[in-house]
């Protein structure tokens, strides 16, 4: 086998392009330190005694890379150090083949499944850690300093890398909660002060957002001895904003500190940052969620209830979600109608539903219909209306505004339900009209407008009936009488 396999070597090493062959000597460096200085060895021409049994094994002829030690706390600082060193020569190495592939899309897809096995070498899938925390994490901290890498190198790479960006960091905070939480307090300022080294690096510049969502999952390593580190490593990151950056930096460190402060357990500190910044909407959003967990509605929804009027919409889908887990249906429906009233219609079934429950919907419904009329717009009007089925009442709205575009809106939902009162609406208000417009479009608005009456209706006796009406009217506008005789074709395939 071995000849076989040297013949198929030897073949295809004579048939293979310079850059091919680079590219897999950089891999196998990768695998092992005994291969690389092997390899090294052969191209400075240094005798070399072949040991296969040394550094790895060959199986099926497939060569492997030595998996990462195992979980050992009794682990020497030593190997933990020279593997450290190791894992740091293969990332480099996949690094500049991704590099050299110009960052296209098998190089990356290459490097983006590189830190995933990487990484599963540091923590499998139910969260435990394979290895020790004293290995795992500076590995983490590794992969999160070269992504940031390819991020600064390649502007198409947060389209392929940002899910392997969030997968390391998911790593971090299952590594700093099954064990950094636990070490003793010395070694958990250890291991921070290497995530503040990488926190203040360059490799974060103009990705303030991953910078900072880096170090809010390392907080779990902070202790009140070592909170101020935190808070000094923002202020110096803040001290470097330029003009273009500055306000997001503030918005950052503002926010770090309150999420420190959460972290250390500190409710004291965390609630004077959120009142002091509570015209900023993310520290109210943080606070409001805090007084949840803690069980302090009545301040929560009066957090929820003091909000600019621009911001109404999404505080009252917090305050409405808040009511349903507590039960109170009352307070629920109070809202979902005042919500209702106020435009926001996405929530008309979920108030339905709970009046249905109560079966109080048929005597709520007649009353409610006459102020979603005066209160809602044409159109937020005309959904309601199309969604119970009052055929009657839309006809009657789309009379009343003689809309053009909202009879098209409506025309598919409406048609069934009142033919013979639709057909001279249409002719009236959306054709003629139509045929009278000298815009550039208006021959093709008008073919699109008996077209989709023609579908919707498949009465070609009428749509026949205005083709010939309009060839009439429009004798000698050829852009217009292109558009009917496609529609006249249209009407000879129906009939």
């Amino acid at each position: 086998m071995a000849n076989n396999s040297q013949q198929e070597l030897l073949k295809t090493i004579h048939q293979a392009k310079p850059e091919k062959l680079k590219n897999v000597l950089l891999k196998m460096g990768s695998l092992d330190p005994d291969m690389a200085a092997l390899i090294l060895a052969i191209f400075n021409d240094i005798p070399v005694d072949l040991d296969i049994d040394a550094g790895f094994e060959v199986d099926h002829d497939t060569v492997e890379a030595d998996p990462l030690p195992s979980t050992n706390p009794d682990t020497d600082p030593q190997a933990i150090e020279e593997e450290i060193r190791h894992v740091r020569g293969v990332i480099s190495n996949q690094l500049q083949i991704a590099r050299e592939s110009d960052w296209d899309w098998n190089g990356m897809n290459n490097l983006v499944n590189f830190f995933s096995d990487l990484l599963g070498e540091v923590i499998d899938d139910t969260g435990e850690l394979k290895v020790p925390f004293a290995l795992g994490f500076p590995v983490a901290l590794m992969v999160v300093q070269n992504q940031m890498k390819v991020f600064s190198e390649d502007s198409l790479s947060p389209m392929t890398l940002e899910d392997s960006v969030n997968n390391v960091l998911g790593v971090i905070i299952d590594l700093i909660n099954e064990s950094g939480s636990h070490l003793p307090v010395n070694e958990r300022e250890k291991y921070l002060d290497q995530a503040l080294k990488l926190f203040g690096s360059p490799v974060f510049k103009d990705l303030e957002a991953f910078r900072y969502e880096f170090i809010d999952d390392v907080l779990g390593l902070v202790t009140k001895q070592t909170a101020n580190k935190v808070i000094k490593a923002s202020e110096r990151i803040m001290k470097q904003s330029t003009l273009w950056d500055e306000d997001q930096r503030k918005k950052h460190h503002l926010m770090l500190r309150l999420h420190l402060y959460l972290a250390l357990g500190d409710l004291g500190v965390a609630q004077e940052i959120a009142i002091a910044n509570m015209d900023d909407d993310d520290v109210r959003k943080q606070w409001f969620f805090v007084l949840k967990s803690r069980h302090r509605y009545d301040e929560a929804k009066e957090l929820a209830l003091d909000v600019p009027r621009y911001l109404r919409k999404e505080w009252d889908e917090l305050l409405s979600n808040m009511y349903q887990e507590l039960g109170e249906t009352d307070e629920l429906i109070a809202l979902l109608r005042k919500r209702l009233l106020n435009h926001q219609t996405a929530v008309y079934q979920q108030y339905k539903q709970l009046l249905v429950e109560r079966h109080e919907w048929q005597r709520v419904y007649p009353d409610l219909l006459k102020q979603l009329e005066t209160k809602l717009t044409r159109y937020e009007y005309g959904d309601i209306l199309a969604l119970e089925q009052e055929y009657s009442k839309l006809f009657e709205q789309l009379k009343k505004y003689q809309s053009a575009p909202m009879i098209r809106n409506y025309l598919r939902q409406i048609y069934p339900a009142v033919k013979d009162k639709m057909i001279p609406l249409y002719h009236d208000v959306v054709l003629i009209p139509q045929s009278q417009k000298t815009a550039a479009n208006a021959p093709k608005q008008l073919e699109k407008d008996l077209s989709n009456f023609l579908e919707i209706s498949h009465d070609a006796t009428t749509v026949q009936k205005w083709v010939d009406e309009l060839k009439q009217r429009l004798s000698g506008q050829t852009s217009f009488l292109e558009g009917l005789e496609i529609v006249q074709t249209q009407i000879n395939t129906v009939v």
